[in-house]
């Protein structure tokens, strides 16, 4: 079953006034979900976090 956006995620994001969203899953691919959102694999966030210092 592919990650999902869900509508409490949704909403947390909208509270917190979040630019980019990411949605962390077992998988390998990197996809979009919805504006501003990704599915992303555990690695690939880390990666990402690293690449932003």
């Amino acid at each position: 079953m592919p990650p999902q956006f869900t509508k409490g995620h949704r909403l947390a994001s909208q509270d917190i006034a979040a630019s980019r969203n990411f949605i962390i899953y077992p998988g390998i691919e990197r996809f979009p979900l919805a504006e501003n959102t990704e599915a992303i694999s555990l690695a690939s966030f880390l990666n990402e976090l690293v690449a932003r210092k």
